[in-house]
């Protein structure tokens, strides 16, 4: 399914890095993207996999990485199976 642009309610705090999106319907994070990027295509994109049925996500790599910190450093990773 693809949402309609307005769909969206955008907005960039902190360092002004990410700019995150969330339903305009319910108030959910969905996902972000880099803030200065033109489109949303060929971007690296960070999606909120609690709205993903868990049997979609087979094979797939997450990396849980320390958003507080400067470094974005990965703390771990695994593979749904």
């Amino acid at each position: 399914m693809v949402a309609p642009y307005d769909a969206f309610e955008r907005y960039v705090w902190g360092r002004g890095v990410l700019t995150w999106l969330r339903c305009r319907t319910c108030g959910c994070f969905t996902h972000h993207i880099p803030a200065h990027a033109e489109d949303d295509l060929g971007r690296r994109t960070g999606i909120n996999l609690c709205l993903v049925d868990p049997h979609l996500l087979s094979g797939i790599t997450v990396k849980l990485r320390d958003g507080a910190s400067e470094s974005w450093k990965v703390l771990r990773s695994y593979r749904f199976e």
